[in-house]
């Protein structure tokens, strides 16, 4: 659990993170939000103890990120937006280097060097129970090597299939593609057993298909880390957190889950949410957003009977008395040309009769 409390950065006059607290709880998925200049990647450099504070405090499970730095640094992996990357090793060279660095099976080894006499005139008795200390030791250190160097593999493997870059294991990290980089970052943040992972813009800069393959990894690590996202992505952490972190001016604007946001703010869209908290909300936008309430609770007041008649619209008049009048019009013609018909064989009938 990670517990802020008056947190405050300020750089000369500038104020970044102002007065905020709040409490990051264990098995979430917590997105961190805010427009540009809101103090988030600040907040997120405190948090990991990469940047000192004006004032305030932080603490991991109990332990102050200053005053027990070591053990406060070893429940959470880090993921800046820009992965701390060695170009020139090989994926497996870099994770070795960082995990040995983190300390990841490394054990208090007693010297063998100091087990021996006290002084140099030592008793027969004496040099043989050195001698055997000595060998013990030994023996001891080389299976802890043995264990540690088990442990290191342990580790690397399992980050690796998490996230799968086993097929990349001895590239050139130069040579990777921006989402297998990516990808080796979250595995060095994975390293160490972290109980909580912080990702800052992990999806930037990639193309589609590498951010689902992120997202997707970041919503299985969720099952069993605490992890903390901060994104510019509205979509992206509307569909991967499960509680919201929204900032603006260094000021802590909403703490809550993205459900109840939008519970208490419709109809807005969750867009139209963030724009509203963090005061970036133009005139037309909230006019606009304004009109549809007002349609709404309009459309919500009608009764059902006035509802149900407008959807039933009775025909046009001029419809039906097309359809009537094309059959009388047919039948009206059928005498005229049985008269015509009738008159020219009354002329033929003259005609014949003449010639007589």
């Amino acid at each position: 659990m990670i517990e802020v409390k008056h947190l405050c950065k300020r750089y000369g006059e500038h104020v970044a993170v102002d007065d905020l607290s709040f409490t990051i709880e264990n098995g979430h998925v917590y997105g961190f939000l805010g427009p540009n200049g809101a103090g988030k990647s600040t907040t997120m450099n405190i948090l990991t103890g990469c940047l000192a504070a004006s004032s305030g405090t932080v603490s991991i499970d109990g332990f102050d990120i200053y005053e027990d730095a070591a053990e406060a640094k070893s429940r959470m992996g880090y993921l800046p937006e820009i992965p701390p990357l060695y170009p020139d090793m090989t994926v497996r060279e870099y994770l070795t280097f960082v995990a040995k660095a983190k300390g990841v099976g490394r054990k208090s080894r007693t010297d063998a060097a100091s087990f021996g006499a006290a002084d140099g005139v030592a008793s027969d008795a004496a040099t043989q129970l050195a001698s055997a200390e000595k060998h013990a030791a030994r023996s001891s250190a080389r299976a802890d090597h043995a264990q540690a160097k088990a442990a290191l593999h342990t580790q690397l493997a399992a980050a690796m299939a998490v996230t799968q870059i086993e097929d990349v294991a001895d590239r050139l990290i130069k040579n990777l593609s921006k989402g297998y980089k990516q990808r080796v970052g979250i595995a060095q943040a994975l390293l160490g057993g972290p109980e909580i992972i912080i990702l800052d813009e992990p999806t930037v800069g990639l193309d589609p298909k590498q951010i689902i393959e992120i997202r997707d990894l970041i919503r299985a690590l969720g099952k069993d880390h605490t992890v903390i996202l901060s994104s510019h992505i509205l979509s992206e952490v509307r569909s991967i957190c499960d509680h919201l972190l929204i900032i603006a001016g260094g000021k802590l604007v909403a703490d809550d889950t993205p459900a109840n946001l939008e519970k208490q703010y419709a109809p807005m869209t969750f867009e139209e949410i963030f724009l509203e908290l963090t005061g970036e909300m133009s005139e037309e936008q909230a006019q606009a957003i304004a009109d549809g309430r007002k349609a709404s609770a309009a459309d919500e007041s009608k009764p059902a009977q006035a509802i149900a008649a407008e959807a039933v619209q009775p025909q046009a008049p001029q419809a039906e008395t097309g359809l009537t009048e094309a059959p009388a019009a047919s039948t009206a013609t059928a005498p005229e040309t049985d008269a015509k018909i009738s008159g020219d064989n009354n002329e033929e009938v003259r005609s014949d009769e003449s010639h007589l």
